[in-house]
């Protein structure tokens, strides 16, 4: 899921989200879909496998529309508005 994107320097494409969005409100997201906060792990959260039940991730941005393509499903990061829960991306952070 996520925006079908045509325009590679679009400015909305370099957004992140913030860490205090993840240690907040990302992490009452968890604990509300009822996974833990300290034994959950990525596939928890989001099992990519499972198409029929989108997780937490997925979710958020089901009935959203994508503001860079119009298109219904919007990534994670597109849902969010706040200036202290989104801003331009200036580090990844990955996890494995």
């Amino acid at each position: 899921m996520g925006c079908i994107v045509s325009q590679p320097e679009h400015p909305l494409l370099k957004q992140g989200i913030s860490v205090f969005y993840l240690k907040t409100q990302f992490l009452q997201e968890v604990i509300d879909a009822g996974l833990s906060p300290n034994n959950s792990k990525i596939y928890d959260i989001e099992d990519l496998n499972d198409v029929t039940h989108p997780g937490v991730i997925r979710r958020k941005g089901l009935d959203v529309t994508c503001p860079i393509d119009d298109q219904l499903g919007a990534s994670y990061v597109h849902c969010l508005e706040d200036d202290d829960h989104v801003g331009e991306a200036h580090f990844m952070l990955s996890y494995r």
